[in-house]
C-alpha cells in the first residue's frame, strides 16, 4: 500500500553509506551518522530498514516533542533492552549512565548500533551524552545514529552546538531528499493524479503515502483532511485509541490504554489494520509524528485536557516518569497536578544537568506560584534563579523573592545557602560589592549554624578575595575555613586551598603551586569534579600570566578532561576562553578567533567568559587592522570596570592601549584610566598585570618609565637589552612579542620583526615598520607578503577560505552556517572579510576572483 520498495530504492546510497560506517566500527574505529532532512522526508523508514539489515547488537532511543523534555529519555528507552541501564538512570546518576552507554558501544565481539531520532527534541543531558560519546567513539566499536529535521535546527539550536563540537574525522552527514517524480508516479500507480499530488507534496515520502491512502479520485487539500478522514472511518473503540494516543508525544505504551480505556486489543488491531498506528513492542506509536498532531489539532480544548489528565493519573499509578508526568500535568492545565509535580520534576532535571528542561518546567509554574506554601516557594525561587544563571540574567530578581521568603522563615541554614547563590550570581554579572556583602551576610547568618555550611561561606569570601588579588583577605578568610574543618579531606578545605594557591601563584610564583595541586587531588577523591577543574583552571591561568605555554596548555587539557567527563557545559566554555588565549599567545590568530567567537556565540557561556574572549579577540582583530576590532576592544573595557577586577582591568587595559599604538581611536579619559590600573595592579601585587599595561603605555608614548617591579622580559625591553627580551619571548613560543621586541632595535632587527609580523598577518604594524625602513632607506626591505603564495594565494584565513568555498557553490550564509556547524552571524562576518580582502562587490565576483587565482577545490 505504501511502497516502502520504491522510496527505499531513492535510500540505497544512504544505506549504503550506513553499512560501510557500521563497517568501520566493527574494525574498532567508531563513526557518528547524522540523518538529518524535513519532517516527513524517511529518516525513521531509513533507519529501521537498515537495522533490520545490519547484523549487530542494537540500541534504539527517540527524542520526544514534550514541553520540558524527560532527561536522558532515548537513554530510558535503550534500558528496556538493556538492563545495566537502568540502575545508574535510576539513581540519577549522570556519570554513571554515560559511562555505561560507553562501556555498550565499547564491546569487541561486534559492532554495536546507538540510534537516537529525532534529536531536535533532544534534552540537555542527552546532548551532553552525544559529545561524551562523540568524543570518545572513534575507540569503540560503536556506531551512533543520530536523526533530526533540518527545519527545526536554528542557528540557536542547542543541537547545532553539541554537533559541532563533536570530532570533524568521526562524523558522517546523510542528508536525505524528497522522492522523485519518477517513484512518486510509480507509488501512485493510477490512483491519484500524479501531477496533483507532486504539487502537494513536492516528493515528501509522508506527504506522498497519506496522500494516496486517503483514496478518491482527488488529493486531499491537506494532510490533516488525510489523516483524519481516515480516523473518522474508525470504529468509536477504536478512535477513541487513537485520539488518546494522540495526547501522548512519541511511543503510547499499552499498559497506559488499558488503564485509561480497559481492554482495547481488538481497537488496536483496527487501528494498526488501517494504517493509522504500529504496535512497537508494548507501545503504539503513529506512523509519523506528523499524523499524531493532525488528529491532536481536531480534540476539542475541553477533550485534550481530559486526555492529558487521565493519562497524568495513569501515569503515575503505573510509576512512570516525572518528565512525562509534567508534560501531562501542564497540557491538562490542572493546578493542583502542576503544583505538586512540576517542582520534583525540575530538580531531577536540574540534578541531571538538563538544565533548559529545569528551566521550562520551573518557568511553567509562574502562573500557580499563588498555590505553593512559603516553604514550597522559597525552595522554587532557589532553584529557578540558580537554573536562570546558567543562561540569562534573570537570576538576580528570583534569588531576592527566595531571600525576603527566607528571610521571613527564619531558617538560617536554607537562607544562608540562598544567600552563597545570590553572591555567585552577583559576582557572575559583574556586581562584585553586592557579592562580597552577601557573602558576609551568608557568614553572619551562618554563624549558629557551624560545620560544613559557614566554612564554605568563609570560603566564598576567600575567593572573591583572591578574585580580586587581595592576598591578605585570601589568606585570612581561608584560615577560618581550615579551623573549622580541619585537615582531612572536604569540599570547603580543596576550595579554600584552591583559592591560597591562586594568590600566592599571582604574586609570588613558584609559590602556591602546591595549593593548587593539592586541591586538584583532594577535589577528585572527594568526586567533586567542578571544583577539581577549577583547580586545573585557575593553574592554567596562572601559567598563562607566567607565559609558560607547555605547562598551561597541559592544565587545560587536563581541566577539559574533567568537564567532559562531568559534561559541564558553562564550565567547558570557560576553559575554552583560556583555550582562545593560548592560541592567541602562540600566533594561532584564526584559532583564536574561531575559539573566541564560538565562545561568545555559545548560550551557555557566562558573562566570564563572553568578556575574555571578548578581550582575545579584540587583539586579534586589532592587530589585523579589522574594523570590527573597535567594538570588542570597547566592550572589554566596560565589562571589566563593571566586574572592579584587576584580572578583568588590567588585560582590558592592555588592549585598549595597543589598540590606540596601533592608530586606533581611545579617548583620552580611557588612556587615563590605563595608567591607574597600572598602578592598581602593582599595588596588588599583581606584576604580571601591571607590566603588560605599563609596556603598552611606554611602547604608546604615554609614560615614561617602567616599574622596577616588572617581571624580566618587560624590564629587559625598558632598559634597552632588546635582544635578550626578544629571545625570551621567543624561547617561549610568543612571536608576536618577540616582534615588538625585535621592532625597537636596529635595522637588522626590525627586518626580522617584519618577517613574523608578515607571517602573523598583523597588517597594521607589519605596514607602519615596512614604512618607516624604506623611509630611513634600509636596503632588502622585504616587500610583504604577495597576493599569491603557495598556501594561501588570496590572503584569506583557513575559516574565510572554507566559506569562500561553499559561497563560490551558491550556498546561501544559512546553508553555510549549517555545514560548517557556526552561527548565520560568524558566516555574515566572514563573507563581509571575504568581500573586502578581494575587493570584490558581490559574492559571485569573489568567486570569479577565486578561480582566476585557482584556490577553489
Amino acid at each position: 500500500m505504501y511502497g516502502p520498495g520504491v522510496i527505499l530504492l531513492e535510500r540505497d546510497e544512504a544505506l549504503r553509506t550506513l553499512h560501510d560506517l557500521l563497517a568501520e566500527a566493527g574494525n574498532g574505529r567508531g563513526r557518528v551518522a547524522l540523518i538529518r532532512g524535513e519532517a516527513g522526508i524517511g529518516k525513521t523508514t531509513l533507519i529501521r530498514t537498515f537495522i533490520d539489515q545490519a547484523d549487530t547488537h542494537v540500541l534504539q532511543g527517540g527524542c520526544d516533542d514534550l514541553l520540558a523534555a524527560q532527561p536522558l529519555g532515548p537513554i530510558w528507552d535503550m534500558a528496556f533492552d538493556e538492563p545495566t541501564l537502568d540502575n545508574p538512570l535510576r539513581d540519577d546518576d549522570r556519570q554513571a549512565t554515560f559511562r555505561a552507554v560507553l562501556e555498550l558501544l565499547s564491546r569487541g565481539l561486534r559492532p554495536t548500533v546507538m540510534a537516537i531520532e529525532d534529536m531536535h527534541w533532544a534534552d540537555e543531558a542527552t546532548l551532553d551524552l552525544v559529545k561524551y560519546i562523540g568524543r570518545r567513539i572513534d575507540r569503540t566499536h560503536g556506531l551512533l545514529v543520530l536523526s533530526y529535521r533540518d527545519g527545526e535546527v536554528r542557528d540557536d539550536h542547542p543541537l547545532r552546538v553539541a554537533l559541532g563540537d563533536l570530532p570533524h574525522g568521526v562524523v558522517e552527514r546523510i542528508p536525505l531528499r524528497p522522492l522523485s517524480r519518477e517513484s512518486v508516479t510509480e507509488l501512485a500507480a493510477g490512483a491519484v493524479d500524479v501531477d496533483s499530488l507532486w504539487q502537494l507534496t513536492k516528493g515528501n515520502p509522508f506527504f506522498v503515502t497519506e496522500a494516496i491512502a486517503a483514496g478518491g479520485e482527488t488529493v486531499p487539500l491537506s494532510i490533516r483532511d488525510a489523516v483524519n478522514g481516515r480516523v473518522q472511518r474508525l470504529s468509536d473503540s477504536a478512535r477513541a485509541v487513537v485520539e488518546l494516543a494522540a495526547v501522548v508525544p512519541g511511543r503510547i505504551e499499552i499498559a497506559i490504554v488499558t488503564e485509561v480505556l480497559g481492554d482495547s486489543g481488538e481497537a488496536i488491531i483496527e487501528c494498526e489494520s488501517a494504517g493509522i498506528l504500529e504496535v512497537d513492542g508494548d507501545a503504539l506509536r503513529f506512523r509519523h509524528e506528523l499524523a499524531r498532531r493532525a488528529v491532536e489539532g481536531e480534540l476539542a480544548e475541553l477533550e485534550r485536557r481530559r486526555l492529558n489528565l487521565e493519562t497524568l493519573h495513569a501515569c503515575e499509578r503505573l510509576g512512570f516518569d516525572l518528565a512525562r508526568c509534567a508534560h501531562h500535568a501542564r497540557e491538562a492545565e490542572d493546578a493542583e497536578s502542576i503544583v505538586r509535580i512540576l517542582p520534583s520534576a525540575a530538580k531531577r532535571a536540574a540534578d541531571m544537568e538538563s538544565h533548559v528542561e529545569a528551566v521550562a518546567n520551573l518557568r511553567a509554574l509562574e502562573p500557580y506560584l499563588d498555590a505553593m506554601t512559603p516553604e514550597q516557594l522559597a525552595d522554587h525561587y532557589d532553584l529557578w534563579a540558580y537554573e536562570e544563571y546558567l543562561y540569562t540574567d534573570a537570576g538576580s530578581e528570583l534569588i531576592e523573592n527566595a531571600l525576603e521568603i527566607r528571610r521571613r522563615l527564619g531558617d538560617p541554614e536554607k537562607l544562608g545557602n540562598s544567600l552563597l547563590v545570590a553572591s555567585r550570581i552577583a559576582w557572575v554579572g559583574a556586581r562584585r560589592q553586592d557579592a562580597i556583602a552577601l557573602a558576609e551576610e551568608a557568614t553572619d547568618v551562618l554563624g549558629g549554624v557551624g560545620g560544613l555550611q559557614l566554612a564554605m561561606a568563609y570560603s566564598t569570601l576567600s575567593q572573591l578575595a583572591m578574585l580580586g588579588n587581595d592576598e591578605a583577605e585570601t589568606l585570612a578568610y581561608a584560615d577560618k575555613v581550615f579551623s573549622l574543618v580541619g585537615d582531612g579531606p572536604s569540599e570547603p578545605r580543596a576550595h579554600s586551598l584552591n583559592n591560597v594557591g591562586s594568590v600566592l601563584m599571582n604574586n609570588h610564583y613558584p609559590e602556591g603551586v602546591t595549593e593548587i595541586e593539592q586541591a586538584y587531588r583532594m577535589s577528585l577523591a572527594l568526586g567533586a569534579s567542578h571544583e577539581a577543574a577549577r583547580a586545573c583552571v585557575n593553574l592554567a591561568w596562572g601559567y598563562l600570566y607566567l607565559k609558560d605555554l607547555e605547562t598551561a596548555i597541559a592544565w587545560i587539557d587536563q581541566a577539559m578532561e574533567i568537564i567532559n567527563e562531568a559534561e559541564m557545559p558553562t564550565f567547558e566554555t570557560y576553559a575554552r576562553t583560556e583555550k582562545g588565549l593560548w592560541h592567541e599567545y602562540r600566533g594561532e590568530w584564526d584559532l583564536a578567533e574561531a575559539v573566541s567567537r564560538d565562545v561568545l556565540e555559545s548560550p551557555v557561556s557566562l558573562a566570564t567568559s563572553r568578556a575574555t574572549s571578548t578581550m582575545t579577540l579584540a587583539k586579534v582583530l586589532a592587530r589585523r587592522g579589522d574594523p570590527e576590532a573597535s567594538a570588542h576592544v570597547f566592550a572589554a573595557m566596560d565589562f571589566a570596570e563593571k566586574a572592579d577586577e584587576i584580572q578583568r582591568l588590567g588585560p582590558a587595559a592592555a588592549v585598549l592601549v595597543e589598540y590606540h599604538w596601533l592608530g586606533g581611536e581611545v579617548p583620552s579619559h580611557l588612556l587615563d584610566r590605563a595608567k591607574e590600573i597600572r598602578d592598581i595592579a602593582y599595588s596588588l601585587g599583581a606584576t604580571w598585570i601591571g607590566a603588560e599595561v605599563g609596556q603598552w603605555l611606554r611602547i604608546a608614548g604615554l609614560m615614561d618609565d617602567l616599574s622596577d617591579m616588572a617581571p624580566e622580559p618587560y624590564r629587559l625591553l625598558a632598559g634597552g637589552d632588546w635582544r635578550e627580551a626578544a629571545s625570551w619571548w621567543a624561547a617561549r613560543g610568543i612571536p608576536y612579542y618577540e616582534a615588538v621586541a625585535l621592532n625597537t632595535g636596529d635595522s637588522q632587527a626590525r627586518i626580522e620583526a617584519l618577517a613574523i609580523l608578515d607571517r602573523l598577518g598583523a597588517a597594521p604594524l607589519a605596514s607602519r615598520l615596512r614604512s618607516e625602513l624604506q623611509s630611513a632607506g634600509v636596503k632588502g626591505v622585504p616587500r610583504g607578503p604577495q597576493r599569491k603564495t603557495r598556501d594561501n594565494p588570496l590572503g584569506l584565513t583557513g575559516r574565510q577560505a572554507d566559506v569562500l568555498q561553499l559561497l563560490s557553490e551558491g550556498l546561501t550564509n544559512a546553508e553555510i552556517a549549517d555545514r560548517l556547524f557556526i552561527s548565520i552571524r560568524t558566516v555574515d562576518h566572514h563573507v563581509s572579510a571575504i568581500l573586502a580582502k578581494l575587493g570584490a562587490a558581490s559574492r559571485s565576483e569573489a568567486a570569479n576572483t577565486a578561480r582566476s587565482a585557482g584556490v577553489l577545490r
